[in-house]
This record gives structure tokens, sequence and C-alpha cells, in this order.
């Protein structure tokens, strides 16, 4: 078939259009394959066990001769500003966005087939019996804590794969020859059961792999709630951003410890039940799974253990489960104001000392924890609890650390019994009828005899197995009001029975 004139017009017409259109993609392709050459000449390639992979690179310091290593994600904004400034460097141009992402592409193949598996960390790091804690630092410098002290050293000598994000913020060089009551006079503690469990605490950031205690800091206003979170994140892990407004949902919980190690919320009125529970979770490890796209049927899943801290006006860990994990810290007021000015101005000289003392008494306390061969009656959180006594011990501190721990939890726990209306209602049938034995039917029967005349009839069971499982979920705060309940395997003719009664005392 012949092409006729107007045809071949059109043709010639759009041919300049499509060679410039060809003449651009191998542009984009050729600097995406230099990208590509550049960095595998110049960096290495590596991934961790979910598949991340991650690149390694030598920066030389511009006001001197010295150089050091960087880590980080591949599509980080920090690979993203290496790369255009490899490039550069090289050929004297940019490689533009579309070039960059190509070259990721194929970056992530190479890192994910050629690459090692090597596990990565934020902020703090366990290996062989010594804590990392990158110091977030322009030159990427770490504290390395060990049993014998502590000392600071040069990215080079770190042993492990520090990564950071775009929020990292840097916690000051620390000091020798600080001493740790000086951290009082910056966080508004009155309480010395409190400064031990607070203390502690902060402590037991520091180390990883292992269920964290969620600190819940509470007090009227005026008692310098947030600029006593403010600190301990400036302590443990500073962020660009370190008091963060209450979670919109779980995903959003599990998503800030892919960039926080330390996670803070701030000025909270009260946490829903789901709020709660991921919290419960995070603190003793636990995930969440979405998908990665609307468009693709593959999962996304967030897995995370990391300390907690949160606070409020009043109290807001409400649910069993959490409260059993939770130390409560109740600040006072603060009497005779300084300016905001002069309270950073105190802060920032005293950190690096601060920061010191803490260093030297995690080493006292690595050393001594392997003296402590038992404890007697250790709580849930027995890790935190080994931990405690181990820092009073070397404090010269003649007390039980785990007693201390208990009476503040007991006092956590019991305000599931406040804010239960069958755990009230629970109370009142023991206290006036005595224990009960029965079928759990009959139980929920006779309970509702007792409930409050005004409450959420949400809270309320709809039926005998809903009774049981909330039972279930509030046993730890009845035992703490004496109160135990236990539950027959054996099927009746009637039914499941159930026996509630008062924990008897034995001396």
């Amino acid at each position: 078939m012949k092409i006729n004139d107007v045809e071949k017009q059109l043709i010639n017409d759009d041919a300049p259009k499509i060679q410039k259109e060809n003449n651009d993609q191998e542009v984009k392709k050729s600097k995406a394959d230099k990208l590509v050459e550049l960095i595998s000449i110049n960096a290495s390639l590596f991934h961790n066990m979910d598949d991340e992979v991650f690149i390694s690179f030598e920066v030389n310091s511009n006001d001197s001769s010295e150089t050091h290593f960087e880590n980080w994600k591949l599509g980080s904004q920090g690979f993203k500003n290496w790369a255009s400034y490899q490039f550069y460097t090289h050929y004297e141009t940019t490689p533009g966005d579309a070039s960059i992402k190509d070259a990721a592409d194929t970056l992530y193949g190479l890192g994910l087939y050629r690459g090692d598996e090597i596990e990565v960390y934020a902020r703090y790091a366990l290996h062989e019996s010594k804590v990392y804690v990158d110091l977030g630092c322009p030159k990427w410098k770490a504290v390395e804590v060990s049993r014998k002290g502590y000392k600071v050293i040069e990215s080079s000598n770190v042993p492990v794969k520090f990564v950071r994000s775009n929020t990292t913020r840097e916690i000051p060089i620390p000091v020798k020859g600080g001493n740790i009551s000086l951290i009082w006079k910056h966080l508004n503690i009155e309480s010395e059961d409190s400064q031990f469990l607070c203390l502690a605490w902060i402590l037991e950031c520091m180390r990883i792999n292992r269920p964290y205690p969620v600190l819940e800091i509470t007090g009227e206003q005026g008692s310098a709630k947030s600029t006593f979170q403010k600190r301990l994140k400036e302590i443990i892990d500073p962020n660009k951003v370190d008091l963060r407004s209450a979670p919109r949902d779980v995903e959003r919980i599990y998503f800030t410890t892919q960039h926080n190690h330390l996670i803070s919320y701030n000025n909270l009125s009260h946490l829903t039940a789901n709020t709660q529970d991921a919290l419960c979770a995070l603190s003793t490890g636990g995930g969440d799974a979405s998908r990665k796209l609307y468009s693709d049927s593959e999962e996304k899943v967030l897995e995370a253990m990391r300390p907690v801290v949160i606070n409020g006006i009043t109290p807001l860990a409400t649910r069993p489960d959490l409260g059993d994990r939770t130390i409560a810290v109740q600040l006072p007021r603060v009497v005779g104001y300084i300016t905001e000015s002069e309270l950073n101005k105190n802060w920032e000289k005293n950190q690096p000392m601060i920061m010191g003392s803490l260093y030297e008494l995690l080493s006292l306390v690595l050393a001594e924890l392997p003296n402590i061969k038992r404890l007697d009656k250790p709580p849930r959180m027995a890790d935190f609890a080994y931990l405690g006594q181990a820092m009073l011990n070397v404090q010269g501190i003649e007390k039980s650390f785990t007693e201390i721990f208990k009476r503040n939890r007991d006092r956590v726990v019991l305000r599931v019994i406040e804010s239960s209306v069958v755990a009230q209602a629970l109370i009142n049938l023991i206290s006036n009828e005595g224990d009960f034995y029965g079928t759990k039917g009959h139980l929920l029967e006779r309970l509702t005899k007792y409930r409050p005349r005004y409450f959420d009839k949400a809270s309320w069971p709809k039926s005998a197995q809903g009774l049981m499982n909330l039972l279930n979920r509030i046993a730890p705060a009845l035992r703490v009001h004496k109160i135990e309940m236990f539950e027959e395997k054996n099927r009746r003719n009637d039914g499941f029975r159930v026996q509630v009664r008062k924990t008897i005392t034995r001396n």
C-alpha cells in the first residue's frame, strides 16, 4: 500500500520530535549507568535479613584530610545527596532525580544478590557484650561502653553498621568526671523511688533486643512535663521532632519506629484501646502489617521493640496489659520559673557531663549484672528488674529494686479497677455476697445488680464469654486487689463454671 504525500509529510514532521525523545532516554540511561558504575567503585552495598539494601561509603572532610564512613539506606536522602555529589564531582553536571531512581533500582538488585547480609542498627547496638551509641555527629563517631569503661571512637573503628534518617540529631560528646546527681537539676523528680526508676529506665533504653517498660509522665499544668520528656529524648535519642502528638493509628506508631529508637508522645489526653494495645506490643516486641500499595497484594510488615515515653495531665495507661509494663512518674509543680533560654543554656552546659556520668554508670552496671544470679520473685519485666538492682548495687544503695518497681506497678495496675465498670461490679459483688461459684452466665447475671447507675453501656459485656475475656484481661489488676479467678476446664450440664474469691493470705 502506498503512502500518500500527506502521510509522508506528517512522518517527516514528527521525526525530529521522536529522535529528541530517544536522545533524552539515552541521556537518562547513560547518566544512570555512569552513576551505578561510580557508586560500585566508591561504595559497598549490603542488605539485611528483611531484604532492605544499604550503602556504605567513605567521606573526605572539607576542613581536614580526615575521612569517616557513613551508612545509608538505598533511596534515603543521605544516599541521594552523596550520589548527586559524586556525579557532579566527576562529570560537572547533575544526574537528576530520574537517573538517581534508575540507578537505585539497579543498585538494589546488586546489593540484594551480590552484597553481604549485615544487620543494621539505629542509635544503639550490642556487639561482643559492649554497647555502642551512634552520637549522630557529622563525622559519625560513636561511644563504646564496656565493663571496663567507655570511650569515644572514630567511625572506622565502629564494628557495627549504624544507619540514620534525615531527622537524626546529635548527642554531645560525653565528658568524664561528672556526677550522676547533676541530672536531677534538669529532671523535675522529687521522689527517690521515682528517681531510681527513671534512671534505670534511661540505662535500659541504651540496651537493645529486650523488653522495655513504658515510661508515663503525669503532672498538673506547670510541672514541666514536656521539658522533662524533651530532656530524656535529648539524652537517649535526639530527633528533629523530639515531642510528637498523639498517633493517628497503629500503623503510624510502627512507622515512627523506622526512624527513632525512643518513641515519644507529648501532651496526651487519653489513649484509645487500640493505641494502648499497640504500645504494649511495642514494649515487648510486636508488629503491624498492611498492603505495600493499594495497587498490589504484597504486605508491608513493620516489626519493632522500642522504649516508649508518654506524658499527660491525667493517667494514660488504663488497660491491664499496658499497666503491667508501665512505670508511672508524677511530677510536682514547678515553683519559681526561669526563662526557656536560661534553661536551655544550663542544659547545654551540663549535658556533656551528664552523658559522661550515664555512660560510666552503664559500664559499672554491665560489669555488675553477671554477679546478680537470682532475684526473689522478679516481675514481668525481669530484665529491667535485674538492671535496676545492678544499678542500685554499684551505687551502694541497699534496697530491693524489685520491690520499688512492684510498688509502682501495683499503683498503675489498680487504675484498671477504677476505669473498669466490670471490675467495680465484681468487687462490689464479692464484698456484699462473698466468694462466687457458678456458671459464666450466672456470674454475668449477678454482676448486673452491682453496676453503677451511670456507666458506658458499650463497656459492658454482651455475653458470658465476652465477660470472661474481659475478666482475663483485668486479672492482674484483680490480683493486686486481692481477688483471684479460676475457670473449670470441663463443661458441666449447666455449662462451664467459674470461681471468684478473695485471696487467702498466709502468714
